[in-house]
């Protein structure tokens, strides 16, 4: 397990227990969803990027993680209803529903720690963006969960470089290793040359 496996087991824990009608939207592109009979405000969510990443290491060979995976889901209602119109009530509960459930269940029995993360502006509202009009009211909820979990496995990089670029179990051969001496005025930064100079360089051949 990585970081990337807990956040799609997390987000498929969201959608099995909660209504999400769509999934990457700031917020949906319409009013209302219709599921059998019910008539109900339009909803989307989005996997926020995560936050306070840290690994650290247990005994000789385990690798533990700890980490807060940030979401929020945005439902749509009428332009035309009030502010106090809008049903702030069942917002909130859905707001301790989702907190309840990381309190009781977890995505995954690899996951060791799972619970709900102290946000502040849980609950925010906004307008669309609409043209030639003041637009139908969104409701943000935010929230997110503070995980721990044991890595197993490095995550996958492919997106960023080649899948062969550095292999544990086979890295690269040392040819040689440089070791340069500089002379440096006091209070020098790395940053500025200006402030060092090269003094000598040793060149070691394995």
């Amino acid at each position: 397990m990585n970081i990337q496996d807990v956040r799609e087991r997390i987000s498929e824990f969201l959608s099995i227990r909660v209504r999400i009608d769509y999934w990457g939207l700031d917020y949906p592109d319409q009013l209302y969803t219709q599921i059998l009979s019910n008539t109900l405000p339009a909803c989307s969510a989005i996997a926020l990027p995560i936050q306070n990443v840290f690994h650290y290491k247990e005994g000789f060979n385990l690798i533990k993680t700890k980490a807060r995976f940030p979401y929020r889901i945005a439902y749509r209602f009428p332009g035309q209803l009030s502010f106090h119109d809008l049903p702030f009530p069942a917002l909130e509960g859905m707001l301790s529903y989702l907190q309840l459930l990381s309190l009781l269940q977890t995505p995954d029995s690899n996951i060791t720690s799972f619970a709900p993360a102290d946000l502040e502006d849980a609950v925010t509202v906004a307008r669309t963006e609409d043209l030639n009009a003041e637009g139908d009211w969104v409701v943000y909820l935010n929230f997110g969960f503070d995980v721990e979990f044991n890595t197993t496995t490095i995550p996958d990089l492919t997106d960023l470089q080649p899948p062969d670029y550095y292999e544990f179990d086979d890295p690269p051969a040392i040819e040689e290793v440089n070791i340069r001496i500089n002379r440096a005025k006091q209070r020098f930064k790395t940053s500025d040359p200006s402030t060092y100079i090269l003094d000598s360089e040793i060149k070691i051949n394995p």
